[in-house]
């Protein structure tokens, strides 16, 4: 069994589409898609730029370190936290997986995760 080891990171984020960025913010992440650039930025520095945003998020990063060639670690989250009803967002990256999900909803979201058995 793997223990996924998730952890709340202490900062709250927004998810948004934009033409750009100043140069001074740094996002969290970026992804480029044909009808826009979408970013997840601190929401401090969304607020910072008068960025809208619909949602706070919460990051949770898995302590586990993931391979990109994993198979099943989506699907069992996605499912647990479906069921509990929390949408969630997941990044795989390098070395680990991330899941956002509403920050009202981050604790819960974490205990559930600490479950997932793979």
């Amino acid at each position: 069994m793997i223990k996924l080891l998730p952890h709340i990171e202490s900062d709250q984020y927004i998810f948004s589409s934009l033409p750009s960025l100043p140069i001074s913010i740094k996002p969290l992440m970026m992804f480029q898609e044909k009808e826009g650039t979408t970013y997840i930025l601190k929401l401090s520095d969304a607020e910072a730029l008068g960025i809208e945003y619909a949602q706070k998020w919460s990051w949770i990063s898995l302590g586990y370190h993931s391979d990109l060639e994993m198979t099943g670690l989506t699907a069992a989250i996605s499912k647990i936290l479906g069921i509990e009803k929390i949408p969630c967002n997941i990044v795989a990256a390098f070395h680990h997986d991330h899941i956002f999900v509403p920050f009202d909803k981050a604790q819960r979201a974490c205990s559930l995760i600490n479950v997932v058995e793979l």
